[in-house]
């Protein structure tokens, strides 16, 4: 019982031992979304910060406050936006570095009522044309970022696919180089 107690007593001082700096500046993150506006209906944001081991990251808008790494689930990415939908995110970051917490200045991402148009599409290929007979035509979910083909040159027995448009920014109606 006694080792126990002695125990437990080393544990509390040693965590309360762990100190966290503030920094008054804002944390430089990659992409920079201080500040930045985004549509309601846009994917979770990620960001990276160069020279950190790991980052806790609370969000909040309003009654609404979520603690994540970068990778904040789409779930949660939903409710804040919501919440925030013409106004902002009040974004704070706490960087750890050997062992050392940072807690930056919290930034604001702007969140506007509008939507934008969920689908973007796009030429997939190697940088620099080194493997143009692996290559095709792709849409990105912008509200979850997944990607699916809508064309590959796999399904065209690996001819070169160049140019495409949409006609009257049609979805429906596509033209395409083969």
């Amino acid at each position: 019982m006694i080792l126990l107690i002695l125990l437990t007593v080393v544990l509390m001082a040693v965590s309360c031992t762990a100190q966290t700096e503030y920094s008054a500046d804002i944390p430089k993150i990659t992409p920079d979304y201080a500040g930045v506006t985004v549509p309601e209906n846009i994917a979770p944001l990620r960001f990276d910060m160069e020279g950190a081991d790991r980052v806790s990251i609370v969000w909040r808008a309003g009654d609404v406050k979520v603690t994540s790494d970068s990778d904040i689930s789409l779930r949660d990415w939903r409710k804040l936006c919501g919440k925030a939908a013409g106004s902002s995110i009040m974004v704070t970051v706490t960087a750890i570095k050997e062992g050392v917490a940072t807690e930056y200045s919290p930034f604001e991402i702007y969140v506007s009522e509008d939507e934008i148009d969920p689908y973007i599409a796009y030429r997939l290929i190697e940088p620099g044309y080194e493997l143009w007979n692996e290559m095709g035509i792709y849409q990105r979910c912008l509200e979850d970022f997944d990607e699916s083909p809508i064309l590959t040159n796999r399904m065209t027995g690996y001819g070169c696919m160049n140019c495409h448009s949409f006609c009257d920014y049609n979805p429906d109606r596509m033209l395409f180089h083969l």
